[in-house]
């Protein structure tokens, strides 16, 4: 980690690196996503979700009040599951391409996010030959 930090921390290597290198455990997704989901699901007002949903027909011929507010009920939950499922699938995919699309700078995200220092470490022996001779170090670069 001390490389990492010579370099100026993990927001000094390059977007390939991190690309490569950071990720979000399976706990991570599923908070991001449920956290992202429902913050975009607040902000809906109820016509819109009504049609998201594709349940403004349901709602708008429904007999009582309690019916219209139950649809509007499953309408909200419907939404919020699709955004769940589609939220997740993104960040699976490509969560730092997710995280930059929405406005956050690497930095920030390099702070969200795991670094596989293992992988990082295993890539960076392939660059570099180490030769230990009669006590002394040397280093190339490949």
């Amino acid at each position: 980690m001390s490389y990492i930090d010579d370099l100026g921390g993990l927001a000094s290597l390059d977007k390939d690196t991190l690309h490569r290198h950071l990720y979000l455990t399976p706990t991570d997704i599923r908070v991001f996503s449920v956290d992202e989901a429902n913050a975009r699901e607040e902000d809906l007002n109820d016509k819109e979700v009504l049609k998201a949903a594709d349940m403004d027909d349901d709602y708008y011929g429904a007999e009582t009040s309690e019916e219209a507010k139950k649809i509007l009920r499953d309408a909200r939950e419907k939404i919020n599951s699709d955004l769940v499922d589609e939220i997740s699938h993104q960040l699976e995919v490509d969560p730092v391409g997710y995280f930059l699309e929405s406005g956050l700078e690497i930095e920030d995200i390099a702070e969200v996010m795991s670094f596989d220092y293992k992988a990082f470490a295993e890539e960076l022996m392939q660059d570099y030959n180490v030769v230990d001779h009669d006590g002394k170090v040397y280093i190339f670069r490949s």
